[in-house]
């Protein structure tokens, strides 16, 4: 196969990907929104509409049911919680009442409400706690290595013998930066005290032409690279941050529904 074959049928496996990717994209929502709201009734609905059914029942206690069905789908899918039934978002919401919590509270915490046996377990908060301060301490390291990595110098491994080096145009130093510093006057007096190889690399950095270019390359590839890393970190971090924000607040209106709980009636035998 030449080169204008293989542009051939990556042109046609373009197409074809471009073709189905809406497709792909459609069935997602779908299961998206199937998986949400429970169930498909509302996509049956308005297929059963374009092809030429009618819109209501002629029975007013089907129609009703049929009201009753599609209510029960968009409350699932607008609170994002997957209730069973129609009679449990109506528990549900007697339950709320009850403890004075509101609904836009509950949507806050829903990974914490058991929508089966209507209740708001109490998250492990310390868990949450400990990764959030983790991840915060991993964000400050993100940042103190991205500000070094902004340093007009590019980190470089010399594969023989592993030594880790600070390259620029002018000198090279230690990983550490302060072990040794060789310039290129050092080179050409001899004053290098390196073994023969890590010797004729840091002066072939600082005295051969060309190698400027590779620098900045290898200085901006650095750059990006720990600004993405840093980024990635950050993004954690706020999930991190998030998820203890809404476990402190699940347990709070754990503790409230416990303490707002109706008393029991003692009835007598």
């Amino acid at each position: 196969m030449n080169t204008q074959d293989f542009f051939s049928t990556a042109a046609q496996a373009k197409d074809l990907i471009a073709g189905v990717s809406t497709v792909i994209f459609f069935l997602f929502a779908f299961l998206y929104v199937r998986g949400r709201a429970g169930s498909a009734v509302f996509l049956l609905d308005r297929l059963w509409r374009v092809l030429g059914g009618k819109k209501d029942f002629h029975d007013p206690s089907l129609q009703d049911e049929h009201h009753r069905l599609s209510d029960f789908e968009k409350y699932n899918y607008s609170r994002g919680i997957r209730f069973q039934s129609y009679k449990k978002i109506e528990e549900a919401r007697l339950w709320l009442q009850e403890r004075d919590i509101g609904m836009e509270e509950l949507v806050r915490v829903k990974s914490y409400f058991n929508s089966n046996d209507v209740s708001i377990r109490a998250p492990r908060i310390i868990s949450h706690k400990l990764l959030n301060r983790a991840m915060l301490v991993m964000f400050l390291f993100g940042a103190a290595v991205t500000a070094i990595a902004q340093a007009p110098a590019a980190l470089l491994t010399i594969k023989k013998t592993g030594t880790v080096i600070w390259a620029s145009t002018s000198e090279v130093r230690s990983w550490d930066g302060l072990s040794w510093r060789v310039t290129a006057d050092d080179c050409v007096s001899g004053n290098v005290h390196l073994d023969e190889h890590d010797k004729k690399v840091v002066c072939d950095i600082l005295t051969e032409d060309g190698v400027e270019s590779v620098l900045k390359e290898a200085m901006l590839s650095q750059r990006i690279l720990a600004i993405f890393i840093w980024a990635m970190i950050g993004l954690l971090a706020y999930v991190a941050a998030r998820e203890y924000s809404i476990a402190r607040q699940a347990l709070e209106l754990h503790k409230r529904a416990l303490e707002n709980s109706p008393s029991q009636l003692n009835l007598s035998v």
